[in-house]
Formats: C-alpha cells, sequence, structure tokens
C-alpha cells in the first residue's frame, strides 16, 4: 500500500474588520470529516485555529507544531503543512509560493502589536522563502477539476506570511532567495489585512505611537533555527503551503470544501508518487 502524508492543518481566528474567519470552519471540517483521510490518502495529524497575533503563532510553532515534527518526522515519512488565511477582494482560492522576512502590520494584530521589522533579524529583510511544492502542476490539476485556482508570489506581510515564513524555514525542500521587490503584487488583500496605512517619514516612531504593545521575535527565530536543523538532520520529505481562501460570499462554503480536499487528494499524489 502506497504511504500516506501526513498532514498538519492551521487556520486563522477573528482579527480586524474579519469577525467571522472562515478559515476556522474550513480547517474544522478538514480535520473532522471523515472521507477527507480516506479518499486523499493522508492522515490529518493536528489541526489548530490560531490567534491572529505575531506572538502566538511563534509560541504554536515552537511549542506545537515543532514537537509534533520531530515526533512524527523519520527517513521516508511525508508531512505536509498546510496553512490556510483569508483573501478579502480574492474571488478564488491562491495557492502562495512564497512569503518574504518582512512583517509590515498597518493594524495591529490581536495583542495590541504592531511590528514593522524584519521577521528573522538575522536574515536579509525582505528575502523570500518558497515552497519546494510544485504549484503550477498542482494548479494545473484543480483546474482539470473543475476548480478556479490562482497562483500568487505575495502572501502579504501580516499573519499570514508571517506563519509561512516560520514553517518554510523548517522545511527542507524550501528555497531561500535573497531580497527582491514584494511590492508587484500588492493588491486589496493588503489593504484587507492593512486597514491602516503608514504616514511617510514616521517609520518606528509613527508605528510605535499608535501601539504601545511590544514583541520580541528574535529569541524566537533563535530557538526555530535550532529546531530547522534537528528537523533536516532526519532526512524527512517535509513540505510547507500557505492557502489563501476568499471569503463565503465570493465562493461559497460548500465550494471551497471540495476545492480543499481535491488539493489534499493532488498534493498527496505528488508526494507519494501517484501522479
Amino acid at each position: 500500500m502506497t504511504p500516506c502524508v501526513k498532514v498538519i492543518i492551521t487556520g486563522f481566528g477573528p482579527f480586524a474588520g474579519v469577525q467571522d474567519n472562515p478559515t476556522q470552519h474550513l480547517c474544522k471540517w478538514l480535520a473532522s470529516e471523515p472521507s477527507v483521510p480516506l479518499r486523499c490518502n493522508v492522515e490529518i495529524i493536528h489541526a489548530e485555529t490560531l490567534c491572529v497575533a505575531a506572538q502566538d503563532v511563534d509560541e504554536w510553532t515552537q511549542n506545537r507544531l515543532c514537537p509534533i515534527l520531530e515526533e512524527e518526522s523519520g527517513p521516508g515519512c511525508k508531512i505536509l503543512v498546510l496553512h490556510l488565511g483569508v483573501h478579502g477582494s480574492a474571488s478564488c482560492i491562491h495557492l502562495e509560493r512564497c512569503a518574504a522576512n518582512m512583517a509590515d502590520f498597518r493594524s495591529p494584530d490581536q495583542r495590541g502589536c504592531q511590528l514593522l521589522e524584519p521577521i528573522e533579524g538575522s536574515l536579509m529583510q525582505g528575502s523570500t522563502r518558497s515552497t519546494g511544492l510544485d504549484l503550477e502542476v498542482a494548479a494545473s490539476k484543480l483546474s482539470c477539476m473543475g476548480h478556479q485556482v490562482q497562483l500568487s508570489c505575495n502572501a502579504g506581510c501580516f499573519l499570514c506570511n508571517w506563519v509561512y515564513f516560520r514553517s518554510l524555514g523548517l522545511c527542507k525542500h524550501s528555497c531561500e532567495v535573497p531580497s527582491q521587490d514584494q511590492t508587484e503584487e500588492l493588491d486589496g488583500h493588503e489593504q484587507r489585512h492593512n486597514p491602516i496605512p503608514l504616514q511617510q517619514g514616521h517609520g518606528m516612531t509613527h508605528m510605535n505611537s499608535i501601539c504601545a504593545a511590544k514583541y520580541n521575535s528574535q529569541p524566537a527565530s533563535q530557538s526555530l533555527c535550532r529546531y530547522s536543523s534537528a528537523l533536516r538532520s532526519r532526512n524527512a520529505d517535509l513540505h510547507s503551503l500557505f492557502v489563501h481562501v476568499p471569503p463565503f460570499t465570493a465562493v461559497p462554503e460548500h465550494a471551497q470544501r471540495q476545492c480543499l480536499q481535491d488539493l489534499l487528494l493532488v498534493l498527496s499524489g505528488m508526494l507519494t508518487g501517484r501522479s
């Protein structure tokens, strides 16, 4: 029997402008629907809705994700970390190719922090990490199954990008590239997540005047660097993907459920050599 792919799924809870996050419902459904693991040849080993805050994401990554990966990984083991986030102005599902080493919170997170800094201070600001999954093939297969999906190179500058950058840092197959212009695809998604515009010339002084809450992400960066080295030495086949979904008013929940289930089917087949 072809070995199944172990899957970890995350969604996000409410945040400014999004009181009922669709990814919370999609994450719960994927984890509880019996047909998903049977049809897709996957084992969902963990699913969780994350608080939309940098500190909470880092705590989850260190205290939940990394221990699970340590316990489940090993030579030949195939693990997929699937992150879900809402894209407020999207009309279809977006498969995100990469995440950037930059936090530019134009509104505070759920802990009141409004960050303007690299996520990992030891790396070049704006450098990117890319998934090792062949998203062109995945998108083509989903299109043949009747789904409208779009490839994207912009996961934003808020918590969607943050969790993806952290997750990709743990993956053996992710690709890290130097800083480049990340502004080409800025659109309504960025405005949706960052409703408060930055005032030119103020920089961090302006940011701190909006919100006094502080969070130092560098201890987490150092801890995750150690975890990354340990995980890569285990030679596990570990991949990460971030998927932006539209609101249910743009694409109904049942259609998004089917698309995500088919995405798991496609990715499982790609990782196990069944397609």
